[in-house]
């Protein structure tokens, strides 16, 4: 087959055209396929060096303890120890007033459980008080026979406690009325077991025989310090009772003791079995025509609804006639009606 030169000249310009397309097409898959490579490469090597990451923050880091002072130390690091918020609570309450004087107080104030105490056991001390003079050396206690009920602030103070510990101490023996056995010193906080220890040979609380009646002190007669020779009442709840049986009247049952919301029921039974009770005793009544709103609303069995309305009745309108009245001012019970009208009259 012949070609004109024309037809020639197209042709070689058509296979230079082909020629030209298949160049381009090579050039573009190679750099597509070279794109493709470092894109991959740029990927693996950023999931490399995540995965590293994540493994070393995966290993557990070694937990380093140091000694401390449980005075001083903050409330984070004792976090650290795994402390919980009551028991940060409780440490925060008491640093706020006293200090620390023993491990074993930290572990009782604290509630510490055996895992976290063995830890920290051997890490704490406590620092000797630097003075003008050196380092003070510890006080020398010589210790002789006492009776803690009878012992005030400073008494407790030469035994070594600060100025609040003696504090502490006093006051709750003396709001418990006392302390009955050697034993009841361990209830108080600021008292560590070794403390403890050092004072239980010395303690001497006098036993009293409560099987004796005294026939001539009766319940109704018995004073303050009679009633403080019970076992289990000291000032404060012989006072109580006192002061509640002057504004009842007297006691014409033995049940009435424990309305005095101080007798349980093992000093029930040693008042029942120290103190006779005369069924022949007359207590003491108020004329409810003439007593005053004061003596009145101050009895137990009264209080001040009851003798305001008393008031405001024979004020305005006339005086009692009977004790059955009372019945028709306010809503009376039978039982606390019978309980009543036995301290009280007309004339």
């Amino acid at each position: 087959m012949k070609f004109n030169k024309k037809q020639r000249v197209g042709i070689i310009t058509l296979i230079i055209v082909i020629l030209f397309i298949q160049i381009v097409i090579l050039n573009l898959d190679f750099l597509k396929n070279n794109s493709i490579t470092e894109d991959r490469k740029i990927q693996l090597e950023y999931y490399n060096s995540l995965i590293d990451s994540l493994k070393e923050t995966s290993v557990k880091k070694e937990i380093k303890y140091f000694k401390f002072n449980p005075n001083k130390l903050s409330y984070n690091s004792w976090s650290f120890f795994g402390l919980n918020f009551s028991q940060l609570y409780s440490l925060d309450s008491f640093r706020s007033k006293n200090e620390f004087s023993s491990k074993q107080q930290v572990k009782q104030i604290l509630k510490l459980n055996d895992s976290i105490y063995d830890i920290i056991d051997s890490l704490m001390y406590f620092p000797k008080v630097y003075t003008s003079k050196g380092y003070s050396k510890k006080q020398k206690i010589t210790y002789t026979n006492f009776n803690p009920n009878e012992y005030v602030k400073s008494d407790w103070m030469k035994f070594g406690f600060s100025d609040k510990q003696s504090e502490i101490i006093f006051n709750y023996i003396k709001v418990r009325g006392g302390v009955k056995s050697k034993g009841e010193l361990k209830d108080i906080f600021v008292i560590n077991d070794d403390k403890y220890k050092e004072l239980e040979p010395f303690v001497k609380i006098p036993e009293i025989n409560n099987d004796i009646i005294i026939e001539d002190i009766t319940l109704n007669s018995a004073s303050v310090e009679d009633f403080k020779t019970i076992k289990g009442l000291g000032d404060v709840y012989s006072k109580i009772i006192v002061d509640f049986r002057t504004n009842l009247g007297g006691f014409k049952y033995y049940y009435q003791l424990k309305e005095t919301n101080v007798v349980d029921s093992t000093v029930y039974e040693l008042i029942k079995n120290k103190f006779p009770l005369k069924k022949d005793f007359e207590v003491t009544k108020l004329n409810i025509n003439s007593a005053s709103l004061e003596e009145l609303e101050s009895h137990p069995y009264i209080g001040w609804r009851l003798a305001n309305s008393i008031v405001d009745f024979r004020t305005n309108f006339r005086d009692f006639n009977s004790l059955e009245e009372l019945r028709n001012i306010e809503v009376i019970s039978d039982a606390y009606f019978d309980k009543i009208k036995l301290y009280l009259t007309l004339e």
